[in-house]
């Protein structure tokens, strides 16, 4: 039997097209997952200081090291104290860029300026060596003005998609 060199072209073409887009179809972003792996007031090591002026208090602080001290969703509103979650993300495209977010909603705080704030966010770019990363991020009383009673929610977020959040009564 012979078959005409323009239905082997069509076969082929047929079955690379279906082999291409059925590739492409599992090369679709990977689902990230994540957990809250613990919360509550935590210590740290020595904290790196950097200007912020998006933060209520215009630094930010990058500590080498996060211990949580005492797991809980109840903080004390004393100076010094500082508070936050760890987590763990997978599903994440290992050897690539990402972008993570902190979110702190705090109750209405005033800065000395008299600015008022009640949000912020921090952007934090990383890289993913494997498909998993671990953190921690938190907040810390330093000064009186922030030191607000109420309901304090920390949540993390990667490319636009909140992963984990935990809400925290400060009293």
């Amino acid at each position: 039997m012979v078959i005409p060199m323009r239905a082997v072209r069509t076969i082929c073409v047929a079955m690379f097209a279906a082999a291409f887009f059925s590739a492409c179809s599992t090369l679709a972003p990977a689902q990230l997952r994540a957990q809250l792996t613990d919360y509550g007031i935590f210590t740290t090591g020595k904290d790196e200081i950097r200007l912020d002026p998006k933060t209520p208090t215009g630094l930010s602080r990058r500590p080498s090291e996060v211990r949580i001290s005492k797991q809980t969703t109840q903080i004390p509103l004393s100076m010094g104290t500082r508070f936050g979650v760890c987590y763990v993300v997978d599903g994440l495209e290992p050897n690539t860029p990402f972008d993570l977010r902190k979110t702190v909603v705090h109750p209405k705080l005033t800065r000395p300026d008299g600015s008022v704030s009640t949000s912020f966010s921090a952007l934090r770019r990383g890289r993913a060596h494997s498909s998993r990363i671990e953190g921690c991020e938190g907040y810390g009383f330093d000064h009186p003005f922030e030191m607000v009673a109420g309901v304090w929610r920390i949540s993390i977020s990667i490319e636009g998609q909140e992963l984990v959040s935990q809400d925290f009564e400060v009293r």
